[in-house]
């Protein structure tokens, strides 16, 4: 019998997707490390989906961005999908077993986007770095996922609309409007400080991030964990649909209280007050480039000769950048070699430096950096290794050895004292061995 979940992983992963099996019927990770052992390492795939057939597929969305679009709490479509439809860019699609949908883009090179719970809007979520979604054919105790429209080579993948990514990147207190809308900082006062903008509602799922980013500001600002207290109250009241308990509020005020207030928010408060009459002229927010600068290509030739076919095969057998492989391997080699190699940078001078070798890899999560390092760094693990059975046997050698020494100085010293033993006898008696009076 074909075992599907296993063709659809391999098929997922030939396609540049890491994949990880979940638990069957649900959403939970199967192996030990989630969505951080998702590969696409063919043997390993087999592995797990021969082991647990019937596991549900994750599929890792690391440098990807999936729009997670649920329905309204009374089962309803969200009208965000109907409402923007027409700037989302035809994305790979798929059903959700709860009547949602995934929206699949690439993440925009640099952009380092995380999980967002509500961000875009009332049940739209989103799933970046450190996150993952199941997909089809998965399926949980309210139905199966379906792709209405199949992912591409990850290649090919539509990025991300920038206007998504400025919501998702953008201020973290925009959905809080301006400064100058929310809070007088410099009122200190607790009505003035609830006086914030009531035609922006706060819904359920947003409360307590929005409230916390709210009381963030207002100590950055110099206010007290009474002052914060008074105004998130407010703002509960006001504008969380449906408000939050009182303590959980005042738990939030008291967490946010504990950091120290920032000098540089409070100058610029300071310095409004002083002409309260002319609001300040905050200059537009610019986002920061999302480009990555250009990185000087990784030249083979560097490595030595006895190296190269061994890092290509791991490269090629991981689907890595050689250059990966490359600097774990002489950074290996450079602790082998240690002290024992110098340099003479002067021709006519004894003077000898021992040159240290330091590299690093740079990529973002998924790329396999780890599994590179642990593939290139078996052969210095193996001398290690070997190094350590050596000296446990020369350890173990030299405990019997200091062992039997020991009992040898033992026996000597009983064999002195018995010799001892005697000679005082014989000074003690006469020829006839009568005592000595």
């Amino acid at each position: 019998m074909p075992n599907t979940n296993l063709s659809e992983a391999l098929r997922l992963a030939s396609l540049g997707y890491p994949v990880f099996p979940c638990v069957p019927g649900e959403k939970r990770p199967l192996n030990s490390n989630g969505c951080l052992g998702a590969t696409v390492d063919r043997d390993t795939i087999t592995v797990w989906w021969t082991q647990t057939p019937n596991a549900n597929i994750g599929l890792s969305t690391n440098g990807l961005c999936v729009v997670d679009v649920d329905p309204l709490n009374d089962g309803s479509p969200n009208p965000w999908f109907g409402e923007w439809i027409d700037g989302l860019d035809d994305p790979p699609k798929a059903r959700t077993p709860r009547r949602g949908i995934h929206l699949v883009y690439s993440a925009p090179a640099g952009s380092n986007l995380r999980n967002t719970t509500g961000k875009l809007a009332p049940r739209v979520d989103t799933r970046a770095d450190g996150g993952y979604i199941c997909v089809a054919p998965s399926c949980t105790a309210n139905g199966q996922y379906q792709w209405t429209k199949e992912l591409p080579q990850r290649c090919e993948l539509p990025v991300l609309p920038q206007w998504l990514f400025d919501r998702l990147a953008g201020n973290q207190f925009a959905n809080l409007r301006s400064v100058d809308e929310t809070i007088d900082v410099q009122s200190r006062n607790p009505s003035e400080l609830s006086a914030t903008s009531t035609s922006s509602t706060i819904p359920n799922g947003e409360r307590n991030s929005t409230l916390a980013s709210l009381g963030g500001f207002l100590r950055r600002g110099g206010l007290s964990e009474t002052e914060i207290r008074a105004a998130l109250y407010a703002a509960n009241v006001q504008r969380c649909v449906p408000p939050l308990d009182e303590a959980e509020v005042a738990a939030i005020a008291r967490s946010v209280s504990r950091y120290e207030p920032d000098e540089k928010t409070q100058a610029m408060a300071e310095e409004s007050a002083k002409y309260p009459g002319e609001p300040i002229d905050w200059p537009e927010v610019q986002p920061l480039p999302i480009g990555l600068p250009p990185v000087e290509p990784f030249d083979p030739s560097m490595l030595p000769d006895a190296f190269y076919g061994w890092l290509a095969d791991v490269s090629e057998r991981m689907q890595t950048p050689l250059d990966f492989a490359g600097v774990g391997a002489m950074i290996s080699l450079a602790g082998v070699v240690g002290r024992k190699i110098c340099i003479r940078p002067k021709q006519y001078d004894d003077w000898e430096v021992v040159p240290n070798l330091w590299g690093a890899i740079i990529g973002r999560p998924g790329l396999l950096k780890s599994p590179v390092l642990k593939e290139v760094t078996k052969p210095l693990c193996r001398l290690e290794a070997e190094a350590r059975n050596r000296f446990a046997d020369d350890l173990a050698r030299f405990e019997i050895e200091h062992a039997a020494w020991k009992l040898r100085q033992k026996q000597g010293q009983q064999q002195r004292n018995a010799a001892r033993n005697i000679d005082d006898t014989n000074d003690n008696h006469d020829g006839d061995n009568n005592p000595i009076s």
